[in-house]
């Protein structure tokens, strides 16, 4: 008897089962790729791109000792208004650290006060290349932009980078911050805040001789002579005490600007003869030097003399005040 035998012939090569089911078998048949593959590759590109932007990013940059110390001494000089000196002690903080930007940008600040435009350019542009690549704190950033603002002469934008500095530093900077404060609003003409502001920095720290120096030069350009003379006499107070033959010495320069001023008006108020001019021919001869050498066009506009210039020249306010007083 015959069996008849029945088999699967398998399609011929080249064809392909067609239908939903056959799709859905064919996906699956596909490689896949891990789920851990991915999210390796996920972190790998994340690690990467993290350790670029640690690599790239600016650097918080810590000033060399040496010239650090410089720079605060500088600083407290600005202060002061002994800007002469404080640009020779800046000078030597950039070359002991040519990457401290605030370095640069003070030093800009006293040439700017000392009228050498040129060298204030180069310092400011300088400060301001090396912050691109450093890290500054939030304030130093501000300060760097206040300092910019004035040596280019925006002092309205100045007082404004200065109060944000006041509202941000901690009580111990108050003083600090409020008599840079101050400064910027002489410069831009406004005595009264300034006035105002250097007695707040007196408020916070009692000791600080600086903030009654430069309120006493307020005062004193507010024609409030009294006051003024107060404020210079505390301020000379602490300057004896910490020994500060620099600060001593300003301070008895502007008592002689105060001097002259009150002697140039008369009782009933009105303007006496021109000491100033006087003062200077008497200069001339007493010293044999030209008054005309240090530049000074008013008796406030002197920040580039020396302390013994800026002594000698006191000697001649001082000579014709007694003078005239035993005359």
């Amino acid at each position: 008897m015959d069996h008849a035998v029945t088999r699967l012939v398998p399609p011929p090569a080249g064809t392909r089962a067609t239908g939903t089911l056959a799709a859905l078998s064919d996906i699956f048949r596909r490689p896949r790729i891990s789920v851990g593959y991915v999210v390796a590759a996920v972190v790998l590109v994340g690690v990467l791109g993290f350790a670029g932007w640690w690599l790239t990013r600016p650097k918080p940059y810590e000033p060399k000792p040496e010239a650090k110390r410089l720079y605060d001494l500088a600083v407290n000089g600005l202060r002061e208004g002994a800007f002469f000196k404080s640009s020779k002690i800046l000078q030597q903080a950039v070359l002991d650290d040519d990457r401290f930007a605030l370095a640069h940008a003070r030093l800009a600040e006293a040439d700017m006060e000392l009228d050498n435009a040129d060298h204030a350019k180069d310092q400011l542009i300088r400060a301001n290349d090396l912050a691109k690549n450093i890290a500054l704190p939030e304030v130093d950033t501000i300060r760097l932009q206040a300092i910019t603002d004035t040596v280019k002469r925006d002092f309205a934008a100045a007082v404004n980078d200065y109060q944000q500095i006041v509202a941000k530093v901690s009580r111990n900077e108050q003083a600090y911050a409020l008599v840079d404060l101050g400064r910027a609003y002489e410069k831009n003409e406004q005595w009264d805040k300034a006035i105002g502001s250097y007695q707040q920095a007196s408020q916070f720290d009692s000791h600080y001789a600086a903030a009654f120096l430069r309120l006493g030069v307020a005062l004193q350009h507010d024609q409030k002579y009294d006051d003024a003379e107060a404020a210079f006499a505390q301020a000379s107070k602490l300057f004896d005490v910490s020994n500060e033959v620099e600060g001593t010495t300003e301070v008895l320069y502007q008592r002689g600007i105060l001097l002259n001023r009150r002697r140039r008006r008369e009782p009933d108020g009105s303007a006496a003869h021109d000491d100033h001019q006087d003062g200077k021919e008497d200069g001339e001869r007493r010293l044999g030097t030209p008054a005309r050498r240090f530049h000074v066009r008013d008796t406030a506009n002197v920040s580039s003399m020396s302390v013994a210039d800026k002594l000698c020249y006191l000697k001649l306010f001082v000579s014709r005040v007694v003078a005239a007083e035993f005359a």
